[in-house]
């Protein structure tokens, strides 16, 4: 289990309490309901013998967090095991090193680093409510003051993503050459490259590309709008915003079809490949919207608005959501085909290309854009791609 995976669900964790996570499922009678917290402490096990171990700080679980929510310890845990896997020689190594202390970043690429920033606030966030209700003067301290680290490295992340990877009115670049300042071992090194195949990797997911994706821009929008919320008086991270928002919502959304592209024009590639689009960029790019939005007040965010319920909407017609969201019971249509990754053509008697990381961020958007009709609901939503794997 490698960190980001398990930095993805302190995010979820951060924004949900514990106690929460068994409602949504409590009306789906069905065989394979998840334990989250059992499963969550499982995971947290098989991490800390890993290879990619959550800290080892014994103080993580106790000391000023001992009163902590489950939620935030997880969290604290893998952010701090982020941070610790790093080395001050140069270049880092790409299997072995996610922090670079002189940027910020945990990797050369964009949606990672985005992600971590978001779970750097709602840490800090979290952990101010912990100092916040505590007595214990030391651990209020000891809370504020990791808040406070927490809040600076992801703006830290926000201003390294912004000078390293970012094109003005283009926006963020996957992995362009000399992404992060340098600081981590280029893939096209054949030693690096022997290394990568020898550990079972594949290469082409750490070579310097100049790509800018959809997913990755909208996520770096949203940890922007949660910069800004934290930032109110800062003119960098506020300038950083704009020109997030505006190169995002000019390059990766197509209002002749009301979606959100998967790469941006002229990054496709040659010849007549065809548009590919893809739930995940549909469902992110939908609550970048909404951030947009929520921050551009109720009338000047009419078009960030029709964004993102345009992408909602794509996701609930085109991408076969919205017939598991209809029905009694959690069950959805019957006979209904699955949800699908992509909207392109498949075989009847195939499977499509599906997966619970795009199923999941496909639920966020439309729960969160409140798209569900009359006759849709969201719980019978979750519950059925839930038990529908």
């Amino acid at each position: 289990m490698g960190l980001h995976a398990l930095l993805a669900l302190s995010v979820v964790y951060l924004a949900t309490p514990v106690a929460s996570f068994s409602k949504p499922w409590a009306s789906c009678s069905r065989p394979g309901t998840v334990d989250w917290r059992r499963a969550v402490t499982t995971i947290r096990a098989e991490a800390d013998s890993s290879a990619a171990a959550l800290s080892r700080d014994p103080e993580i679980a106790g000391g000023a967090l001992a009163d902590a929510t489950f939620g935030l310890q997880v969290a604290v845990a893998v952010l701090e095991g982020l941070r610790a896997h790093t080395s001050a020689e140069r270049p880092l190594n790409l299997l072995e090193h996610t922090f670079d202390a002189a940027t910020g970043l945990v990797s050369p690429g964009v949606w990672h680093n985005a992600v971590t920033g978001y779970a750097a606030i709602q840490a800090a966030r979290a952990l101010e409510l912990t100092a916040r209700d505590t007595t214990d003067q030391a651990a209020k301290g000891e809370c504020a003051a990791l808040a406070g680290k927490y809040r600076a490295w992801a703006r830290d992340i926000g201003a390294s993503l912004h000078a390293h990877n970012f094109v003005a009115n283009q926006g963020f670049r996957r992995r362009p050459v000399g992404a992060a300042g340098g600081a981590w071992a280029s893939a096209f090194d054949p030693a690096v490259r022997q290394q990568l195949l020898a550990a079972g990797e594949d290469p082409s997911f750490y070579e310097p590309s100049a790509v800018r994706r959809g997913g990755a821009n909208a996520m770096a929008v949203l940890l922007n709008s949660f910069l800004a919320e934290e930032f109110p008086d800062d003119a960098e991270v506020a300038a950083q915003f704009s020109d997030a928002a505006l190169a995002f919502t000019r390059q990766f959304f197509d209002p002749a079809c009301g979606r959100f592209r998967a790469v941006a024009v002229g990054d496709q590639g040659v010849g007549d490949q065809p548009e590919e689009w893809r739930a995940v960029d549909q469902a992110v790019g939908a609550l970048a919207c909404a951030r947009l939005a929520k921050a551009a007040g109720p009338r000047r965010g009419f078009e960030a608005r029709a964004m993102a319920a345009a992408g909602a909407q794509s996701l609930l017609e085109q991408f076969g959501y919205g017939p598991c969201a209809e029905g009694e019971g959690g069950g959805g249509v019957a006979n209904h085909f699955p949800p699908r990754r992509t909207d392109s053509e498949v075989d009847a008697d195939d499977r499509p290309d599906r997966t619970s990381w795009a199923d999941g961020w496909a639920c966020l958007a439309i729960v969160v854009t409140e798209a569900c009709s009359g006759r849709e609901s969201a719980r019978v939503l979750v519950c059925h791609t839930h038990t529908h794997p």
